[in-house]
This record gives C-alpha cells, structure tokens and sequence, in this order.
C-alpha cells in the first residue's frame, strides 16, 4: 500500500484513490475504443466515397445537410468537424467547395 493510500490523521486506507485509478484506467480504455471506432469510420467513409466525382461528392454533402435541416439535427460545428478529419484525403479545391457549401446553407 502506498503511503499517498493512507489517512493521516485516523491511519484508514483511502479507498477512492484505488477506485481512481481503476476509473482512470477504464476511461483510457474507453476512449481508445472510440478513437479506434472513429478511425475507422473514417476509413470505411473514405473507402465508399474515394472513387466519387467532385460532383457526386458535392451533391451528397447538400442532401445530407438538407436532410438534417428537414430532421432539426443539422449540427454546423460538428459537420466541420467531420471535414476537418477527412482534409487530409481531399484536393484542395474539394475542401474548400466542402466549406463554402456549408457556410451557404448554415
């Protein structure tokens, strides 16, 4: 038992700092899990859409967005946040139609 585990004053063995650190270490593990999840998301998304033309990528990113408009979901911050992750995998010039799309129909 470490000393940090103890109760100075009555000598009793502080519990809560056991349950910490199994908390701490489910969390990790938890948060892994989504990283992963997420990840690969990512990668199954990319997998459907990377042979799209800009085209057919443009027009699905405005039905989607229109569907969660119609829906009362339709979250701008999160959809940002989902083309900021796939920036990476696309041109330039699609990104950039991706954000001026969005901000059009905020």
């Amino acid at each position: 038992m470490r000393l940090s585990e103890m109760n100075k004053q009555s000598g009793q063995v502080n519990y809560s700092a056991k349950k910490q650190n199994v908390y701490q270490k489910e969390t990790g593990s938890k948060n892994e899990i989504r990283q992963q999840k997420s990840k690969n998301n990512i990668m199954d998304s990319y997998e459907n859409l990377k042979n799209c033309s800009n085209d057919e990528l443009m027009d699905m990113l405005s039905s989607e967005i229109q569907h969660q408009k119609e829906k009362g979901v339709f979250d701008y911050e999160a959809l940002c946040n989902t083309i900021e992750k796939v920036k990476l995998y696309l041109p330039k010039d699609t990104y950039q139609n991706m954000l001026r799309i969005i901000d059009n129909l905020r």
